[in-house]
């Protein structure tokens, strides 16, 4: 049965770990997903694939990590497959996990949005309008209804918190893969609360800065070893530099300056890795857009920000794959065993 593993390279631009390849017995597989032989030739290689990842849960928790890490990696590398967005970001994120911590019926009494204060709605609401306004799902298909459920529930779910520029973009990109109102909800509550992810300090860093901190530590430490004459000039900007250029970039997770597929793949990443990818993106932009400046030592009327923002804008729209293939190509001697 798993022989069909090999055969998923060619359809999703895969190579899928032999580890995985030698974990199951053709007895074992029929006893943990209910597939017999007859079912073999019926399904596709994503359908296989999904039906590894659904009995990991079934293995141990060793195992488990050892095969997600195999085989997660590659599909990174790669883009995860549209199709297997719904099933592999939810396990990205361990909503599973998240559920039984909070109660499954969470979803259920926070969707009716009790307690939201009527400041946050109306920012939802304003923005909702403003996400994604050209794709069909928000323009024709109830998508603007959906996503101003998932963001009202987690309002109701994080009163502190409530709503930020930002969380729309996210969780527009959540529900334009598949994702069900009540996962892609699960999912911004993994994502706020997990420590791999920490988005709530990202979200509103006047609750908890540290996480934003952090991340602007790792970016500026590449980009001391990249461009040291910038790091320098935004040491003597009076204006806050450094906020002021990572801020359009990481509350939307890039979802508002990517290309949705590219903002997919970034996703992809982030959710699998953590922040490595998006700093690692983050520092190319700002050392493309220095090096692309007429010269380093601009005049002093305008600020770090507002001279290399434009530019960063322009490179996500025009310069996307690129971005995202550096991004991986940056962090593979980091990772890969």
């Amino acid at each position: 049965k798993l022989q069909f593993l090999y055969f998923i390279g060619p359809m999703t631009e895969l190579c899928v770990d032999c580890q995985v390849l030698s974990c199951f017995g053709a007895e074992e597989w029929e006893a943990l997903t209910g597939d017999t032989e007859e079912d073999d030739e019926k399904e596709t290689g994503d359908d296989v694939l999904v039906n590894a990842f659904a009995i990991l849960d079934k293995r141990s928790l060793e195992w488990e990590k050892s095969v997600m890490r195999g085989v997660g990696l590659r599909l990174v590398a790669h883009g995860v497959p549209p199709s297997l967005r719904v099933v592999m970001w939810a396990k990205f994120l361990e909503i599973e996990k998240w559920k039984k911590m909070y109660s499954p019926q969470l979803w259920l009494r926070a969707r009716n949005g009790q307690g939201v204060e009527p400041d946050a709605r109306s920012r939802i609401e304003k923005d909702v309008c403003r996400t994604y306004p050209n794709t069909p799902y928000f323009k024709e298909e109830g998508g603007n209804t959906s996503l101003m459920n998932v963001l009202v529930a987690y309002a109701a779910f994080d009163p502190k918190l409530g709503y930020t520029q930002g969380m729309a973009f996210t969780a527009g990109m959540l529900l334009l893969n598949g994702l069900s109102e009540e996962k892609a909800f699960w999912c911004m509550v993994a994502l706020s609360h997990g420590d791999k992810w920490g988005m709530r300090g990202v979200w509103a860093p006047e609750i908890d800065h540290t996480q934003w901190e952090e991340i602007k530590r790792q970016v500026w430490l590449i980009l001391d070893s990249k461009v040291p004459s910038f790091v320098e000039w935004t040491e003597c900007d009076e204006e806050d530099s450094a906020d002021m250029i990572l801020l359009p970039f990481l509350p939307s997770l890039f979802c508002n300056r990517l290309p949705c597929e590219d903002a997919a793949r970034m996703l992809d990443m982030f959710f699998f890795l953590g922040w490595a990818p998006v700093v690692s993106i983050l520092a190319s932009l700002i050392t493309r857009a220095w090096l692309n400046l007429p010269t380093n030592t601009p005049g002093h009327s305008r600020n770090c920000a507002a001279l290399l923002l434009p530019v960063m804008y322009d490179d996500c729209r025009e310069h996307a794959p690129a971005l995202t293939r550096h991004a991986w190509k940056l962090l593979l001697k980091h990772i890969l065993p």
